[in-house]
């Protein structure tokens, strides 16, 4: 990578300028030897990779008074999980290695955008001076730099290098014989205004490579060139020899322009504005339309020239354009009858760090044994609703067929046509299963309403024959089809299927598949296929899926989360408004091109992806291990036994019991009524209750906690418009308000049973006391015990202590409603987002008021558990429930799951971190009640889901250091694998003409070459990063003849030396982490890129 100094740095331009890493520590290389994961054997000895204690950019942390190495506990996979993780030796940092920074010395302030800025806004006025200097010609007198004559109309051209110099006609049409396409401008002694070079006698001689012609055929007079320069009008001579016999749309495509029709063209755009555009739409997701307008307005931006409408001929050629790449650089064109031949999904883009059995697979991976997991293919499914096709009957043809990322359009149509009116009983325990059934419907109007996909979940590209069309919402026989088209032909032992729907979709899988063709039916006895929900879907399930269709309790699956189509929805979604009016063929070849583009532009950022994910694992591996290892050590041996068989139990056979599964050992408000209500019979039989009671004791604080309830509803009920006029809503009001009061004052009787202290304080109350004002139900105190002085209370122990345990089991109620509200609320809006956002009003209010009716009933349980404690604080202050009912702040409320668009104060919430990382609320980590007296058995149980789970997490993370190393391996040897796949292809085509199979071998050896070039980027990427975890990968010798680890220094301008270690690969440095930042981030003081594979024009 090559680095401009900043502006404030000097340097001779022939003196390579060291790295500067500011005081980095150099240490010595580990000793240890190395090894990688083998086919064949039950665990891995990797030497463990040591890391500095660092600050948050990567710098060694000095600790006392030299700096000193922490040395981190070594990731391996706990139990019977999959192998055992690195090993490391001890290393030592000498401090006297290290030159302590001067005190005195300025720091450098880098250039920022705003000052450059600034600098240019200085001088505005002198640039657009320098603007105005172009409009006219130098010269006083203009004269033909050429030829020196005067007195003659002088021309210039805007696309020359040296376009300010003047020529006559003669000797600018002679500059031009090759370059017909620039854009040339006349002098008419007042200003410069547009001509034609076909005007001044340019003439484009074809077939004969610029060369003359004997049989010259005078092509068609307005002969129209459409070229990002703009629209030109060439005269243009067709070959006519006897012995050529050259087609003329033949001898169009030869000069690089693609005709608008066969017969008799009268309009070509060239293959540099084609391509332009590929890519432009490619990126940036623009429309033909406005790239044609743009193109005339370049030329004619004020529209005083004659009118040209060349857009149908502009799409008929891009589409025909966009087809024949795709097909060459499938390579089909070397084959022998390769377009009929392609077979399906041919000309997709794979994913080469999947595992491809017999193409990137080492021999004998079967045997693996528990590194059998680093060989599953991971699946995710997904469906989208935006991406929808009007039904307006146009006429069309398919030039794709299914040999993209489409299915077989017959085949599917075929198998969908025998369920139009298939009954599905939704078997989830989803929260928001109201709103799937009140919302999901075809839209009229539209022939397609959506998209199933079916993508690599870790890699995120679109399997091939992975997309269908959707008629009428996710029906199970639409994405079946889907599935099992992008599985056809697996080979493999496992498969990892995420959906955000899997838990009821996986069920009778295997006899629905019975009903499709044997050749797209998955052999399940030799390959194993594992059902999991994506990890922020899940969140919206019931209890039960969340437990038993969790990707992170899922051995082997690494640190996968299962919402990559969301990614790839957001890629893809900024066509729907173009691909919606197309006819449904032009339709699914446009998404099949931005797919397969987007394929290609993934595998091209595993580069950085691999290197970035490795170095997350190797961290986060090391910090799961110390947190299990200290939680393990609070428990005992024998409970840690215990605990472990039964997880290894289940990780085998599903039917097993649910190590995950939370305990129920909370105490609801029924089982205190219950416990209550035998006391109060037992009472009775011993003569001990009171017979002027007509309710017991307990019947008592149930009504009074309804009371509460109801005032609350009231409160809060939905405030009437303010209006003489009496309304519907008012009478409703004013009747549940009436309805209320009775109700108190029938409770009060049993009041004045129980605590005969409330007469007193409700005769106190002038509220209470004025018939002519009658007081708010809402608003009218119920006084209960917990309001009572202490000393009245002291008096009232029994009473006290009944409201003491109902309040804890309205507490605990409270917060596991709340819990499940947060649950329904964040599944609703995931929903929303997805499926019902901008496909009209009625769907859109529906949700609202759903999602209204869940507000309340949060607001409603919120305020129920905040009585409650308030009321525990004042009956048993320090009592046992505080370590289990804290105060529950607004902040509390929060999901499950991270929320990906909260923002605290303009700036990103501080707790919203990722899925593995992210802090939940303590709401969610109450597991029950802390043990009694001689009850630990019963607090270490409802503790067995903690400890599972963090034992799931070390687990997945030891798996994902793993798998991003084989995924390294893989994707090398999938590009060696093509490059000989290419130079296979030489010399098939023996059909035609020399020159023609020159260009077809000269094809393959560049994609060869490409392919070994991308593998040897990848590598040396790669390699310094491993070694400074220490591990020497097999394929490192294929790449780099030694390994060497050097220090270099160097000098900065102030004459400071800057102690600096790289790691070197053969002569290739590893860049530290800044440097790649500041690479990925785009700065301008960067000239090479760290994606230079995005130069590479595979297209050619």
């Amino acid at each position: 990578m090559t680095k401009r100094s900043n502006s404030s740095k000097t340097q001779h331009p022939d003196t390579k300028r060291p790295r500067v890493d500011k005081k980095r520590p150099s240490f010595r290389a580990p000793s240890a030897p190395v090894t990688t994961p083998q086919p064949g054997s039950s665990s891995v000895n990797i030497a463990q990779h040591a890391k500095l204690a660092q600050d948050s950019r990567g710098r060694a942390r000095k600790v006392g008074p030299q700096y000193q190495i922490q040395q981190p506990s070594a990731p391996k996979l706990e139990d019977n999980a999959p192998p055992s993780t690195p090993q490391v030796s001890d290393m030592q940092l000498e401090s006297d290695s290290l030159k302590q920074p001067s005190a005195t010395a300025p720091k450098r302030q880098r250039a920022t955008n705003h000052m450059k800025l600034k600098e240019w806004l200085e001088l505005r006025s002198a640039l657009l001076d320098e603007l105005h200097r172009h409009d006219s010609a130098y010269q006083t007198t203009p004269t033909c730099a050429t030829c020196n004559k005067t007195d003659l109309p002088v021309y210039r051209c805007r696309d020359c290098s040296h376009g300010a110099t003047l020529n006559c006609s003669g000797c600018i049409v002679s500059k031009h014989n090759g370059l017909p396409l620039h854009r040339i401008e006349k002098w008419n002694d007042k200003f410069f205004e547009k001509a034609e070079l076909s005007a001044l006698g340019l003439r484009v001689q074809l077939g004969h490579d610029g060369e003359s012609c004997s049989h010259p055929e005078e092509g068609p007079d307005g002969f129209m060139v459409f070229d990002l320069s703009g629209v030109h009008y060439v005269n243009i001579d067709y070959c006519g020899c006897q012995l050529h016999q050259t087609e003329k749309w033949r001898q169009l495509i030869r000069n690089q322009w693609f005709p608008a029709s066969i017969q008799r063209p009268h309009t070509v755009f060239t293959f540099e504005c084609l391509d332009t555009f590929h890519k432009l739409t490619l990126q940036g997701k623009g429309n033909i339309y406005d790239f044609y307008h743009a193109i005339l307005n370049k030329s004619d931006c004020a529209n005083i020239s004659d009118t040209v409408y060349r857009y149908q001929e502009l799409q008929r050629a891009f589409r025909l354009w966009r087809n024949l790449t795709g097909l060459k650089r499938s390579g089909r064109a070397l084959i022998m009858d390769g377009i009929r031949e392609t077979p399906p999904g041919g000309t997709t883009v794979e994913c080469g760090a999947c595992p491809h059995p017999g193409r990137n697979l080492p021999e004998g991976w079967e045997k693996a044994g528990q590194l059998l997991f680093l060989y599953t293919l991971f699946i995710a499914v997904d469906a989208n609703f935006k991406l929808k096709c009007k039904g307006r009957n146009i006429a069309d043809i398919e030039l794709l067929g299914n040999t993209g990322v489409y299915v077989d359009e017959s085949s599917y149509q075929s198998h969908i046509e025998g369920y139009k009116e298939e009954p599905e009983v939704n078997t989830c325990e989803s929260e928001h299963d109201a709103i799937v059934k009140a919302s999901t419907k075809a839209t009229p109007g539209y022939a397609i309403s959506g998209k199933g996909l079916a993508l690599c979940t870790r890699h995120l590209l679109v399997r091939k024959n992975g997309v269908g069309d959707l008629q009428k919402g996710e029906r199970y026989c639409n994405m079946d089809f889907i599935i099992l088209s992008a599985l056809m032909g697996i080979a493999l032992r496992r498969v990892i299927i995420t959906y955000d729907i899997a838990c009821q979709w996986s069920k009778n899988l295997d006899k629905r598949m019975k009903t499709f063709p044997e050749e797209m039916q998955v052999d399940t006895s030799t390959t194993k296929i594992d059902f999991a929900i994506p990890s922020w879907h899940i969140n919206g399930h019931g209890q039960s899926c969340r437990e038993n269709f969790n990707i992170g309790y899922l051995p082997g699956a690494g640190k996968t989360c299962g919402e990559e189509p969301e990614v790839n929805w957001s890629h893809v979604n900024p066509v729907a408004p173009s691909v919606r009016e197309m006819a449904p063929p032009a339709h699914r070849e446009t998404l099949n091109d931005h797919w397969n583009g987007w394929n290609f532009r993934r595998t091209v950022y595993f580069r950085n992806e691999f290197r970035r994910r490795f170095k997350e694992a190797a961290y986060m591996s090391k910090k799961q291990q110390e947190i299990y290892d200290q939680l393990t050590a609070t428990f005992g041996a024998k409970c840690i036994k215990e605990w472990t068989n039964m997880v290894t139990e289940y990780e085998a056979d599903r039917s097993k019991p649910n190590p995950y599964e939370e305990p129920q050992c909370g105490t609801s408000l029924l089982e205190v009524r219950l416990a209550l209500a035998k006391e109060d019979a037992a009472d009775a039989v011993k003569g001990k209750s009171s017979k002027s009671a007509k309710v017991t004791l307990s019947g008592f604080f149930t009504t009074a906690f309804e009371i509460e309830d109801r005032q609350y509803t009231l409160r809060h009920s939905e405030q009437p418009q303010k209006k003489k006029k009496i309304t519907k809503e008012m009478i409703e009001k004013q009747d549940k308000s009436t309805a209320l009061i009775r109700q108190i004052n029938g409770w009060r009787e049993a009041q004045a049973t129980y605590t005969p202290y409330a007469a007193t304080l409700i005769a106190a109350n002038p509220l209470l006391n004025d018939p002519e004002n009658p007081p708010d139900a809402s608003q009218i105190p119920l006084y209960l015990p917990s309001s009572f002085p202490p000393d009245v209370r002291a008096e009232l122990k029994a009473v006290c202590d009944t409201e003491r345990r109902m309040r804890e089991g309205q507490a605990d109620d409270a917060l596991t409603g709340i819990r499940r509200q947060l649950r329904v609320t964040q599944g609703l809006k995931d929903f929303k987002k997805a499926n019902i956002s901008g496909t009209g009003n009625r769907p859109n209010t529906r949700s609202a008021a759903i999602f209204k009716q869940v507000q309340e009933k949060q607001g409603l349980l919120v305020d129920r558990y905040r009585r409650a404690r308030s009321a525990l604080l004042v009956l048993d202050p320090d009592g046992k429930w505080a370590a289990k009912f804290r105060e529950l702040k607004d902040e509390d409320l929060r999901g499950p799951a991270r929320e990906v668009e909260k923002v605290t104060k303009g700036k990103p919430d501080p707790l919203n971190h990722s899925s593995s990382r992210y802090e939940p609320s303590w709401i969610w980590l109450v597991s029950g009640q802390k043990p009694l007296d001689g009850d630990d058995d019963r607090f270490h149980d409802s503790m067995r889901v903690e400890w599972v789970k963090a034992r799931a997490r070390l687990n997945r993370w030891n798996e994902e250091f793993l798998l991003v190393q084989e995924e390294m391996r893989r994707w090398l040897t999938w590009l060696e694998f093509r490059a000989k796949e290419w130079e296979g292809l030489i010399g098939q085509r023996t059909d035609v003409e020399a020159s023609i199979s020159r260009g077809l071998d000269a094809y393959a050896h560049k994609q060869a070459y490409i392919c070994r070039q991308r593998a040897a980027r990848c590598a040396t990427y790669w390699l310094p990063e491993l070694k400074k975890a220490g591990i020497n990968p097999p394929w490192a010798m294929d790449y780099v003849a030694n390994v060497t680890r050097r220090v270099e220094r160097g000098i900065n301008d102030s004459g400071e030396d800057l102690g600096e270690e790289r790691v070197e690969w053969n002569g290739i440095v590893g860049e530290d982490e800044q440097e790649e930042e500041e690479a990925m981030s785009g700065d301008d003081e960067i000239i090479g890129s760290d994606n230079e594979e995005e130069d590479m024009d595979v297209d050619d």
